[in-house]
């Protein structure tokens, strides 16, 4: 009985620890691909609706964007750091 019981421990254990691993392998392999390749400048990539906030924070209203000319929107750092410039 107890032999038993501890072979369904031992198994419990096992799929936990494995699981455990398959998590934190996941959480480390994207952690890496934000801090590299999934962090990189964007520059004269954004559209009149990713720029609309520069408007309508001055209340004049996002309706008046012809066009977005240039932009640029830097990689963020560890600290969440980063700089976002629009000529519109």
């Amino acid at each position: 009985m107890i032999t038993r019981l501890l072979k369904i421990a031992r198994g419990g254990l096992l799929i936990w620890g494995a699981l455990s691993l398959v998590g934190v392998m996941s959480l480390a392999a994207l952690t890496v691909y934000r801090a590299s390749f999934g962090n990189r400048d964007q520059i004269d990539k954004a559209t009149p609706h990713d720029v609309r906030f520069v408007l309508n924070w001055c209340e004049l209203g996002d309706e008046r964007i012809e066009k977005v000319e240039h932009s640029h929107v830097s990689s963020r750092s560890f600290t969440g750091d980063h700089l976002d410039a629009y000529a519109i």
